[in-house]
């Protein structure tokens, strides 16, 4: 073989080398993912903050209880009635003599809604009652006589054996209440004076079927015991 020829062989075969590898580059060996990175903002050098919200306008926007409150607790009454309650015989009761009737002591609260001293309550809070006690601004006391009650709608009306003059309370609209209006729930448990508590109004015209009328006002303020007949 003459010197020619072999060095055409050899660039035959440096030729085929190099298509081989370059195909193999091309087609089969992974591209490289290119990950583009997020540019960086440049921030402002001043951020503009509002600062004309002040204590003024804050009482504003938020719901005054405190004159809510002082203008009705003084009219919301505690409510105590004692009922005789009957109860099985025993043979210790038949032994000493005893009887089956025993007083039992109820509480609730109310509310005053005339000067010359009618209150509205629950009628649960005065049923069968034998005699009630109502205490007005945490220590006075007065007897007070059942007017007139429905067990239907829970409602009973009492007024107060004395001359004596009450400021009563003032009446909102309930046709104007809508939901999420602020509300107080204010009652005279126990005798131990006024309680506020604060909800907003969650429902309107709700019905649950417990009696014949029925159009409730839902509210998620807090009622406790005691509270019943108290004022929303």
């Amino acid at each position: 073989m003459n010197m020619k020829k072999i060095i055409t062989l050899v660039l035959v075969s440096a030729l085929g080398g190099a298509i081989t590898l370059g195909s193999y580059k091309y087609f089969l060996e992974e591209k490289p993912t290119v990950v583009k990175t997020h540019e960086l903002i440049e921030l402002p050098p001043k951020v503009v903050a509002n600062y004309e919200t002040n204590t003024v306008n804050l009482e504003s926007l938020n719901p005054n209880f405190v004159t809510a409150a002082e203008n009705t607790i003084n009219t919301v009454v505690h409510v105590q009635n004692t009922a005789i309650g009957r109860r099985q015989m025993t043979m210790e009761d038949l032994f000493f003599g005893r009887q089956s009737q025993r007083p039992q002591i109820g509480t609730g609260s109310g509310v005053i809604i005339s000067s010359d001293g009618y209150i509205i309550t629950n009628n649960h809070v005065i049923q069968d009652a034998e005699d009630i006690i109502i205490r007005v601004n945490g220590d006075k006391e007065y007897k007070a006589k059942v007017i007139g009650a429905d067990p239907l709608s829970d409602i009973a009306v009492l007024q107060l054996k004395t001359k004596e003059k009450f400021i009563p309370v003032k009446f909102g609209d309930s046709d104007k209440s809508r939901i999420g209006d602020w509300v107080i729930a204010i009652g005279n448990p126990f005798g131990l004076g006024g309680t506020v508590t604060s909800g907003i109004i969650s429902a309107r015209n709700r019905s649950i079927g417990l009696s014949r009328y029925e159009d409730y006002i839902q509210t998620d303020a807090s009622i406790n015991s005691g509270n019943s007949g108290g004022p929303l």
